[in-house]
């Protein structure tokens, strides 16, 4: 682990959600260089996921996912597809949390039974999170 391995965690550290592009323009690398770095420290046990901590007064009919978007290989395709899927997320009433965790999935929290990740054409697998993901520390 190096000092760019070091920023990287850093930024996640203060926020988990921020995408890797843009700690890639954060600390001044490529991209791709993020994406890399990111996913070998995935890799090696250094990062070992994300947890999401709710308050109480979120909790109750909430569920979560991870939702895998077609993967075009990190390019800028790729990255359309994320934002499309993030903004359409973004706009669902029932959406309380989405999060890009790696180059092609996001971690998606809602409220209610009226939303289904799979109904995006993007979505090729969606995994559901038990409520693991909601126990108050």
């Amino acid at each position: 682990m190096d000092e760019i391995d070091r920023k990287i965690i850093d930024i996640l550290k203060k926020d988990g959600s921020t995408p890797l592009s843009q700690i890639a323009d954060l600390i001044g690398i490529p991209r791709p260089t993020v994406y890399l770095r990111f996913n070998k420290m995935k890799e090696n046990g250094i990062i070992k996921g994300f947890n999401l901590v709710l308050g109480a007064q979120q909790q109750g009919d909430l569920k979560a996912a991870i939702i895998t978007v077609k993967d075009y290989l990190l390019s800028e395709m790729g990255n359309r597809t994320m934002n499309a899927v993030g903004e359409k997320l973004a706009k669902r009433h029932e959406v309380i949390f989405a999060a890009r965790t790696s180059n092609n999935t996001i971690l998606v929290v809602w409220k209610g039974n009226s939303f289904h990740p799979s109904e995006y054409r993007e979505v090729i697998g969606v995994k559901e999170i038990e409520a693991e993901v909601f126990k108050t520390p």
